[in-house]
């Protein structure tokens, strides 16, 4: 099929890809109708790190200004010893990261990222935001694509693309599910209101605490009203995987018993009703990322454990090279193809980093001090490969 502009391409999902998507893809000229089967209106999920590499195609699509005004700035990273808190090593952030890379590393509330990409997708009159409209087959067909909504309409478009998770429909039409595998960990995430801590240094920049089998991560969003926390501990014991279920406070104090009184405190502060636990699994990347009018992106073709923090920065990356793609091919498989050459060896390179941070996080006892020399080792190489990454040009 020869791309004829403009192309009405419908987009199922808008999470953080699929808006990332929408505004890259309307940005081009195409006319996109963006399908979402929640009302937008839940705030899930709290912090989110949006590092250099993300904010690059982010700061393009005219963010900039409502990024910066609604994200915490750190200074640096602390890495620690869970035991007494001693400093393993001091990553630097900000200014740093704008000074190397050009854009800042920011933290901000997932609701407010959402927010702002949200006002972005309404000043764009070439996308349609539909809410409540889940979909329920995806057809492809010789000269178009059927999709097929939970209310029983049904609308042609020229492409599909799927940005709809883990649990992706469009996957499941291109016959490229995968098995989820137990890592045998297990994560919790909450909030903690800064009202609630004293004004202790160790809680105004980011830290990261290292123990045996278990790391913990905290950091302010809502310009440091309230602090990020996320604690990963190796468990079996649950296997649900849903970022909506909530857990209970005991057990998660339990899991950090006996670490430094400064992170006990900031455990025993979270507000409960913030607290939520899910299993992680490992997802390999699929085979097939597209059909000839089928294309899929972020979690629903590469899922990545959040051990890099790199998640969302990958589904904003693929949207700005699959855009690109479709605006200099000439027909949408080769398109689609050159999209899935370009970003292949890049999303397996973060998914191996990743999955080396779990490994190193959570490191016995014995080789702590192994581990920690490596840490302060640290070149900063795997660090410029990450973040200098260009998805726009």
């Amino acid at each position: 099929m020869v791309l004829e502009s403009p192309l009405n391409i419908a987009v199922i999902g808008a999470g953080i890809g699929g808006l990332a998507a929408g505004l890259c893809l309307a940005k081009k000229g195409f006319e996109i109708t963006i399908f979402e089967k929640s009302n937008l209106k839940g705030e899930l999920g709290a912090g989110i790190q949006l590092s250099p590499n993300s904010l690059r195609v982010l700061f393009s699509l005219g963010m900039e200004r409502s990024l910066r005004s609604n994200s915490s700035y750190s200074e640096f990273i602390a890495i620690r010893d869970w035991k007494d808190g001693a400093l393993i090593k001091k990553n630097p952030l900000n200014p740093d990261s704008e000074q190397t890379y050009g854009y800042p590393y920011l933290h901000i509330h997932r609701g407010d990222l959402m927010k702002v990409m949200l006002d972005a997708i309404k000043a764009e009159k070439l996308i349609s935001l539909r809410t409540m409209s889940g979909v329920a087959v995806v057809d492809e067909m010789v000269s178009k694509c059927a999709v097929k909504l939970d209310s029983g309409s049904e609308e042609s478009f020229d492409l599909v693309i799927g940005a709809d998770g883990i649990n992706s429909l469009v996957a499941s039409c291109l016959d490229s599910k995968v098995k989820p595998i137990f890592t045998g960990n297990v994560a919790w995430r909450a909030l903690v209101p800064s009202s609630n801590l004293s004004d202790e240094l160790i809680y105004k920049n980011a830290a990261l605490w290292l123990g045996p089998r278990r790391h913990f991560v905290h950091y302010k969003v809502r310009k440091g009203d309230l602090i990020n926390c996320i604690g990963v501990s190796e468990s079996d014991a649950w296997k649900k995987e849903s970022w909506i279920e909530k857990a209970d406070i005991k057990e998660f104090e339990v899991e950090f018993e006996g670490w430094d009184k400064r992170l006990r405190k900031l455990v025993e502060s979270v507000d409960e009703a913030t607290l939520h636990k899910w299993a992680l699994y490992r997802r390999p990347t699929i085979k097939k990322w597209h059909s000839d009018r089928l294309v899929l992106l972020g979690d629903s073709c590469h899922a990545t454990l959040p051990f890099l923090a790199q998640g969302a920065a990958l589904a904003i990356e693929d949207a700005a090279v699959l855009a690109n793609c479709l605006s200099e091919g000439e027909n949408s498989k080769e398109a689609f193809s050159f999209y899935q050459r370009l970003r292949e060896r890049r999303v397996k390179w973060v998914q191996f980093m990743s999955n080396a941070n779990a490994r190193s996080f959570h490191c016995r006892e014995q080789f702590a001090p192994i581990r920690n020399f490596l840490l302060k080792s640290f070149s900063g190489r795997a660090l410029d490969k990450l973040y200098k990454y260009d998805a726009i040009s």
